[in-house]
């Protein structure tokens, strides 16, 4: 998603840079899709600009993506939502958190990290790294394989099975 900003965030009208086009990118069908769409260098540029799209995954309907294209349609939509990924990217928040100890970022709960396994973003593989070390009531990871980045979506019964077995374990 960081390949967007520069691409996607600089327009001014409502009806700018193929929305339907960066729709299908980021619900792409084939989570492949994110490493020469979204990761490659001007990948996102060129599925953009070339007006691409693909077929909807399995886990959304025209409806949904009828829905989501007339939310984001509206006047800087998509620039609020990107600007997650922008501050991160700018680092906006490094001098805040620069002062804070180790202590004062360690989680005093338990940790639960449901990740996909076909994610090409939020790798499975790597997402437990830089939170086990925080996580003092420990961390559970639940890998979903072939699952991508939108397991909420794709697998919502799943997700919801391993939320609710998560709090009957912290609270038993």
């Amino acid at each position: 998603m960081y390949l967007l900003i520069p691409v996607f965030c600089q327009a001014n009208s409502t009806d700018y840079l193929q929305l339907e086009s960066f729709f299908h990118l980021a619900y792409a069908d084939d989570n492949a899709l994110w490493i020469t769409g979204l990761a490659a260098i001007n990948g996102t540029r060129e599925w953009l600009t070339s007006d691409k799209t693909c077929p909807l995954p399995p886990f959304l309907t025209e409806r949904d993506k009828t829905r989501w294209l007339e939310i984001n349609r509206r006047k800087d939509t998509i620039k609020g939502l990107l600007n997650y990924y922008r501050c991160l990217m700018r680092g906006i928040q490094a001098e805040d958190e620069a002062p804070l100890t180790d202590e004062q970022r360690t989680l005093k709960v338990p940790v639960l990290g449901i990740c996909g396994g076909g994610d090409m973003v939020t790798r499975a593989d790597q997402i437990g790294r830089g939170i086990t070390p925080y996580a003092s009531k420990g961390y559970k990871e639940v890998v979903l394989e072939g699952a991508g980045h939108w397991i909420m979506l794709e697998r919502r019964a799943e997700v919801t099975n391993v939320l609710l077995e998560f709090v009957r374990e912290d609270s038993s």
